[in-house]
């Protein structure tokens, strides 16, 4: 079945709102077999309201505003169904009710416009409400639905959640189920060639590549009427697709790379001291954000500047210092002194250089070798340092796996 969500204000026009309601329910839709084909933004005017939804009955078998139903001026969604479905507005007792309730127990005066969300279209079924004041609506027409939700984000989740999607589930059969694998070290370019030709496995699942700050993610879907042969066909391809990069996928869905690092050295009973060199403490946040980083974390040395590096260890005492941090011979040394150091297994060190070419120098450390990796990221600070974090989380997975 085909979906379409009409999100309505003024405020996602101009840039003011982010249109998080549609992100999240597109996906529930999704989840449940929908095949989501629009999501249309219209400002808070009569005429473009209806030719939205004009244009959304044509082409979608499930219609589902967000936005327009609160107590202000501008909140004309209501009104607008109630002409397009040719009916008058009624109070409905139960919403004012639940509205009067609500106000006496924060001692408020319940107003005329708080009263005028208790009106409703004559023909709409009324859809409470579990978190706010305005009601959802469902209308319906020609074997269309049109629900209508508020567009506070936290009330249309939960209507969404607790209302529409198990009504949504008895009416449609289809299937869907996905499964993404999370990569590393490989471009989207290089990713796709080394799939070759999908067309013959697209007959299984749909694929798609969807490359994100520091990773590619390789999304897979099936869908059908039963799910064991959906699982089956998604098994079949991720697979195949294994067999090709298995040493770029470093987890699946909801994993993140961080805590499979994390996983891979409490598994293997290591841990880990960090030095970082103009990185914002970006490098040791990987490690102690996670679940009890005591298990292998150590500590993590934040180092402003060169200078800085100088004045915490008095270099001029220490024999075989680096002439440059900014090294391979430099940044080796501040591995295996940081290893030695903090008596960890194994240490990683950066040191980032911010805008320039080959700015970036990662080592590791362990009791038998350092190993070395330069990396060239000439962009703004905060793109390049969340870059750095999944190149420094790829060069530990590999070293761990």
């Amino acid at each position: 079945m085909i979906a379409e969500i009409i999100s309505i204000g003024d405020e996602l026009l101009i840039g003011q709102t982010i249109n998080t309601n549609a992100a999240f329910i597109s996906g529930a839709l999704t989840d449940i077999g929908f095949d989501v084909n629009w999501i249309t933004t219209v400002g808070d005017d009569e005429h473009n309201i209806n030719a939205a939804l004009v244009q959304a009955q044509q082409r979608a078998d499930v219609i589902i505003t967000t936005g327009g139903l609160g107590p202000t001026h501008d909140d004309i969604t209501k009104k607008v169904f109630a002409d397009y479905f040719k009916t008058d507005m009624v109070l409905h007792k139960a919403t004012f009710n639940r509205l009067q309730q609500r106000f006496k127990k924060r001692n408020l005066v319940l107003t005329e416009s708080n009263i005028a969300q208790a009106m409703v279209p004559t023909t709409a079924k009324v859809l409470e409400n579990p978190v706010g004041t305005a009601p959802a609506l469902l209308f319906k027409r020609e074997n269309k639905l049109f629900f209508v939700l508020p567009g506070v984000p936290v009330e249309a989740l939960a209507i969404m959640n607790d209302v529409i999607v198990p009504h949504l589930k008895k009416i449609n059969d289809q299937i869907i189920l996905k499964r993404v694998l999370h990569t590393s070290g490989i471009p989207e370019s290089y990713l796709f060639e080394q799939l070759g030709d999908i067309a013959e496995l697209e007959k299984d699942a749909k694929i798609a590549f969807l490359p994100q700050l520091g990773r590619v993610d390789v999304r897979v879907t099936s869908r059908g009427k039963f799910e064991e042969q959906c699982r089956e066909k998604i098994e079949r391809v991720e697979q195949f697709i294994r067999n090709r990069v298995s040493k770029n996928i470093w987890g699946t869905d909801d994993e993140t790379f961080d805590e499979v690092v994390a996983g891979l050295l409490k598994r293997q009973n290591k841990t880990i001291s960090v030095a970082e060199l103009g990185t914002r403490a970006a490098i040791s946040s990987l490690f102690t954000r996670n679940d009890k980083p005591e298990e292998f974390f150590i500590q993590g040395l934040v180092i402003s500047s060169a200078e800085h590096l100088k004045s915490i260890f008095n270099l001029k005492q220490l024999k075989s210092q680096p002439e440059n941090i900014y090294s391979e011979p430099g940044v080796r040394w501040l591995a295996e002194w940081t290893r030695t150091a903090m008596n960890s297994d194994l240490a990683l060190a950066v040191a980032f250089k911010p805008q320039i070419e080959k700015g970036t120098f990662i080592a590791l450390s362990d009791q038998d070798q350092t190993i070395f990796s330069e990396q060239s990221y000439p962009f703004p600070p905060e793109i390049a340092i969340k870059r750095i974090e999944s190149a420094c989380l790829h060069f530990l997975y590999q070293y761990l796996i």
